[in-house]
């Protein structure tokens, strides 16, 4: 098998680790992953693992869909395959399904994720905070959440809500075709043109090789550069080419309120299961995150109360799983000494670590 190298790397890349893409750019790749959608379709193959980390970008910045291990002709389908971040419910509750419907799912879950820097939900079920509203049609509640998030009072546009409540349908047919897609009022919005994108992802290549600083101020001076988020919020953490569980890859630059410690295990559910343990034996509210393998907890002392933030992360090289606190705010001898004991902890429970 020969395979076109794709230099500048995985989509996801770019996502999660520059600023945010405008309107343009965003409906520019949208289209491209949608039309390489229509190709593999009228072939009589579905993809089902549509994501980020599946989508490469070749030296002029062109989009690759890539990764076909999951890939199938079957026009019905009762396998749980792909990602879970990614999944339609369908999928998720191992009911016969169109794999291909599927597929159109998690274009929409792709969509938002590159207008939003963030998940649109964790798992599309019933028990998902975002999801649940969803499945009962009320989606002004889904999107006043999300018009909330991060602190942001953001505003969407109608068609873009449009179209992202079309493509995440809990019924399967109920959602949009990719013909319906085609023409639906924001697919053909303004659009980025190839000479466009090709001057701005070398901007934003330099942003991933280090050379933040400078190449960011070419961005705003061309008008490109929407607001920065943190990439802790960006839709990475989602499980990986998995069936029945879930694991966690954020890409992440540590700050100065940060201490983290790497454990050799392949799944991520024994941190955190053991990070909350830590905390009910240690009677320390916390609040996990809808974003799976996060959770904020507060610490109390003489001077106060102490808000930190743990996740578990995933180190791309070698996949070992990290345990990070961040302090959110408070002090940093309290968040300090409370890893500590979390270590101590995590070798008497987990004598394997």
């Amino acid at each position: 098998m020969a395979l076109e190298f794709a230099s500048n790397g995985e989509f996801f890349d770019f996502i999660a680790e520059t600023p945010r893409f405008d309107e343009k750019v965003t409906r520019y790749y949208f289209q491209k992953l949608i039309g390489a959608l229509e190709y593999m379709h009228s072939k009589g193959y579905a993809h089902r693992d549509i994501k980020p980390e599946n989508m490469l970008l070749d030296t002029n910045f062109t989009l690759k869909l890539a990764d076909f291990g999951f890939s199938t002709k079957n026009e019905i389908s009762e396998e749980r395959r792909g990602t879970f971040g990614y999944m339609a419910p369908e999928v998720l509750a191992k009911f016969a399904h169109d794999p291909k419907k599927s597929d159109i799912f998690s274009a929409g879950v792709i969509l938002f994720i590159m207008t939003t820097k963030h998940c649109p939900f964790v798992r599309a079920d019933a028990n998902d905070k975002y999801y649940k509203h969803i499945l009962s049609g009320d989606f002004d509640t889904f999107w006043k959440m999300h018009g909330n998030s991060n602190g942001e009072a953001k505003e969407f546009p109608e068609s873009f809500k449009t179209l992202i409540s079309a493509m995440l349908a809990a019924r399967p047919g109920d959602r949009v075709s990719l013909e319906e897609i085609k023409a639906s009022e924001w697919y053909n919005g303004p659009v980025s043109t190839d000479a466009e994108i090709k001057r701005e992802f070398k901007i934003r290549r330099r942003i991933l090789e280090g050379l933040e600083e400078n190449s960011e101020k070419t961005l705003e001076q061309d008008g490109n550069l929407s607001e920065k988020t943190d990439p802790k919020s960006s839709c990475s953490s989602q499980g990986e080419d998995m069936e029945d569980e879930t694991q966690i890859t954020v890409s992440k630059s540590l700050s100065e309120g940060a201490v983290t410690d790497y454990y050799m295990v392949t799944n991520g559910d024994i941190l955190i299961d053991a990070l909350s343990w830590f905390l009910t034996t240690h009677k320390l509210p916390f609040e996990k995150s809808p974003e799976f393998y996060r959770v904020t907890f507060k610490v109390g002392d003489s001077r106060g109360e102490t808000t930190i933030e743990a996740s578990v992360l995933k180190r791309k090289r070698d996949s070992a799983r990290a345990i990070e606190f961040t302090l959110t705010s408070g002090h940093k001898d309290v968040l300090h000494s409370t890893f500590t004991q979390l270590r101590e902890f995590l070798k008497q429970s987990i004598p394997e670590l």
